[in-house]
């Protein structure tokens, strides 16, 4: 491991449940769902293998995981964890609500004092610069998309929403990508706390909620923690982290940076573009190579999104926007 990285634990979540497999960003293709996210963790690892950086993941199916791995001819760091939150079936997002477990084994520092939880169809460009002396128990270290989530759904429906799974007024409202989340033990502990207090409010409002997933129950956590002053954060979106930076090669309901723009930040959530990260991910993973395959793949695919746009403002039924390469 990278010596600034010593005391690190990164890792992601695969929980695998081949009833639940429905996932607007995953595409259609021959490789199985399950296999796919495998296949994304695998070159996720690879890519922060490269940077120095130590990657596990956490599984109800260690097993099998670890066997799709051995095919690959990768490292088996797949680790098994219990999962049992109630989850309610048939949801968007079904799996990812088992986020909030990890959050809950995270806070109770068996799995280190300085731990983070990414999500796996994210590679590395360069390891993240690091400062450990502000990781202590009351800073929380995430990413603030708040500015594109009230650009597609505007400001009152999200504090409406947020407000209801907080059980309480919001001052000041804030949402968190879910692909990024880190901090000390102790702000895990601090965090999942509040989470299992909101989840019965957030089950109960879900068939009403513009957004279902880990980020409203996890914004409104710490939305509540921070008016409080009860926790920080760190937005490591922002200058001078930026340790992580989503893109949609889809089309989208709110601008986005170019490509190339999100290429400077040391880690790249692609969620559009899982089978193309789990078709790279059968050779040794090398940056250059990838960005430039990546820059190919999704040139052809924003000009076909181009063109549906075009087609759709023709039949005067709306576009949405498609993002540039630079």
């Amino acid at each position: 491991m990278n010596a600034q990285h010593d005391g690190l634990r990164l890792f992601t979540l695969l929980y695998i449940d081949d009833t639940e497999i429905w996932n607007a960003s995953i595409g259609a293709g021959k490789l199985a769902f399950k296999d796919v996210y495998i296949r994304c963790a695998s070159n996720f690892s690879q890519s922060c293998t490269g940077q120095g950086v130590q990657l596990e993941i956490l599984t109800n199916e260690p097993a099998y995981v670890n066997e799709q791995l051995a095919k690959l001819g990768r490292p088996l760091i797949a680790v098994g964890m219990v999962f049992d939150r109630d989850v309610p079936r048939g949801i968007p997002f079904y799996a990812a609500h088992f986020k909030l477990d990890v959050f809950r084994q995270l806070g109770t520092g068996n799995f280190g004092n300085r731990v983070g939880l990414v999500d796996n169809d994210v590679v590395m460009l360069e390891a993240p610069e690091i400062d450990f002396d502000l990781w202590n128990e009351d800073r929380l270290f995430l990413y603030d998309i708040t500015p594109t989530v009230l650009e597609e759904y505007g400001n009152d429906l999200v504090k409406a929403d947020m407000e209801r799974v907080a059980g309480a007024g919001v001052d000041t409202i804030r949402w968190y990508g879910g692909e990024f989340v880190a901090g000390s033990s102790a702000a895990f502990r601090t965090l999942s706390e509040r989470i299992e207090l909101l989840w019965p409010n957030y089950r109960a409002a879900i068939s009403t909620l513009h957004h279902v997933g880990d980020e409203m129950i996890v914004s409104a956590a710490v939305n509540l923690l921070a008016n409080e002053k009860s926790m920080k954060v760190t937005d490591i979106g922002a200058e001078p982290y930026r340790w992580i930076s989503r893109w949609f090669s889809a089309r989208t309901m709110f601008y986005q940076m170019p490509l190339s723009y999100h290429f400077n930040s040391s880690m790249l959530h692609l969620p559009a573009d899982k089978r193309f990260i789990a078709d790279f991910s059968a050779v040794p993973f090398d940056t250059r190579l990838f960005l430039s395959k990546f820059r190919i793949h999704v040139g052809r695919k924003l000009f076909a999104r181009r063109l549906l746009n075009s087609i759709f403002f023709f039949k005067r039924r709306g576009g949405k926007q498609v993002s540039r390469l630079n």
